[in-house]
């Protein structure tokens, strides 16, 4: 049997059990980079003999329904008071945002609170010039990589910009990507980036990106309860293969192509505008190994 007193702020649980009975408590570990973690709340735990009756605070008296009921398993107290325990350890702490507070609370614009999972690549390759040759900039090969021109929501509202439009925010470009959920594959990003086919019929088909970065991206939209943990996935077209392939713009065919406005080839250098400086770092950090221009 199982008896409940107090508050979930400060709850002792009294457990009914023969005295040969023994119960084993273990520790719920806090969760890790941000992930969503059980908390216990302090509980009281005591074993009593059949037969007594315990008396709360106040008179209250936990026990007595169901020592008039002669404690059978499967009374009515017992099964209110285990659903009440289940609720107990079921417990959800509010979400924090591993980075500390960002002046704005709640679930924002994500789907969920804590961290929201999304996918980014940096789908890139040598730029050539119009004879075919690999194009140098002070002793260093040029990259150019897939960006998207997309509209972001301004922090503050719409505005009138100097021409009088009314903008209800900024485009910039940055990475293709999106929710890991419908953007998570290499392949069929492509596919909606160039197309399921080339003009000779062929389908992109590539190997798995390598992984460069999976942890908290410092983005705007992020608030005390809910956040982004992006993966970054880089993939350098060493083959070709999307040389016969050409960009198309897609609006609003899919969550890739949310909100964009553009999309192009870029040339990889320091001064270009990303949205993200951990995108911006991430490109940095990739030029410098691979021993390109920037």
């Amino acid at each position: 049997m199982i008896c409940v007193v107090g508050s979930a702020a400060n709850l002792r649980i009294d457990f009914l059990f023969p005295s040969n009975s023994s119960l084993r408590l273990s520790p719920i570990s806090p969760g890790k980079n941000g992930r969503k973690a059980r908390s216990a709340i302090p509980i009281t735990i005591r074993f009593i003999e059949e037969g007594e009756i315990e008396t709360g605070e106040e008179g209250h008296n936990p026990t007595r329904k169901a020592e008039k009921e002669k404690l059978q398993p499967g009374c009515p107290a017992n099964k209110f008071l285990g659903a009440v325990l289940m609720q107990v350890l079921r417990y959800d702490p509010p979400q924090r945002n591993p980075m500390g507070p960002t002046g704005a609370v709640g679930q924002g614009t994500f789907p969920r609170k804590g961290g929201n999972d999304e996918t980014y690549f940096i789908i890139c390759r040598w730029k050539r010039m119009e004879l075919g040759s690999e194009m140098v900039r002070g002793n260093h090969k040029v990259l150019e990589y897939v960006a998207v021109q997309k509209q972001f929501e301004r922090l503050g509202g719409p505005y009138t910009s100097q021409d009088g439009a009314q903008l209800s925010g900024d485009r910039q470009w940055t990475l293709p990507g999106g929710p890991s959920e419908t953007c998570g594959d290499l392949n069929y990003v492509l596919r909606e980036l160039f197309g399921a086919q080339s003009h000779q019929g062929q389908v992109i088909q590539v190997e798995e990106p390598r992984v460069i970065y999976d942890g908290y991206l410092d983005d705007p939209r992020n608030t005390d309860n809910a956040w982004v943990h992006a993966q970054v996935n880089l993939f350098l077209d060493n083959d070709r293969i999307l040389d016969d392939h050409q960009l198309q713009l897609q609006l609003g065919t899919a969550d890739l192509y949310q909100d964009v406005w553009d999309i192009a080839w870029m040339p990889l250098h320091k001064h270009q505008s990303i949205r993200f400086r951990d995108f911006h770092a991430l490109l940095a950090v990739e030029a410098q190994r691979l021993g390109a221009f920037w």
